[in-house]
């Protein structure tokens, strides 16, 4: 279905829709009436930036208002809705003006998150990008355990395999020009 077939359903219709999932995250990054009520996580643990980050749908607009007024810190939650949605907007901002917060936030989740959802454009830019995506093989296990419960290992596959390629073309290329 397209995304304008799909927004020619009701708002209603759409809503109920997302309570019977009861999932919060995904009924507030939509921008759809709801009445889940907010996950435990999100209301003791997320910053003002997380919120930012998961109104950031559309727009990197909401992030930037937030790290204006100063909030310049997120958590795992902000981290998992942008590898989650695969807000690739949201990646390439915190890669150009906070590298190592995303780093510190992304190395190991990412890859995880990413093949549990079956996020291959996220897992593909994490592996061509600056971040520079080299999972440890328990992360590896990891992110592949988690997508063969998710019934996403095909993509997980894929995208792994291009970071670990590419972590080894990286280590052999290194080694020739130290040798």
């Amino acid at each position: 279905m397209a995304q304008t077939d799909a927004l020619a359903l009701p708002v209603e219709l759409i809503s109920r829709v997302l309570e019977m999932v009861n999932d919060w995250e995904l009924a507030t990054t939509l921008q759809f009436p709801h009445q889940i009520p907010i996950t435990s996580p999100w209301l003791e643990q997320a910053t003002p930036l997380d919120h930012a980050i998961l109104a950031s749908s559309r727009s990197l607009r909401p992030v930037l208002v937030a790290v204006g007024a100063g909030h310049s810190t997120f958590t795992q939650w902000g981290a998992r809705v942008m590898i989650r949605f695969s807000y690739l907007h949201v990646l390439n901002y915190f890669l150009a003006t906070d590298s190592a917060q995303l780093m510190q936030q992304c190395q190991t989740l990412l890859p995880v998150v990413a093949s549990a959802w079956g996020r291959v454009k996220v897992l593909r830019w994490a592996t061509e990008s600056r971040f520079g995506l080299r999972p440890d093989r328990s992360t590896t296990a990891e992110a592949m355990d988690d997508a063969s419960r998710h019934g996403q290992v095909e993509g997980a596959w894929s995208g792994l395999s291009d970071a670990q390629s590419c972590g080894t073309r990286r280590d052999r290329k290194s080694t020739r020009l130290n040798s």
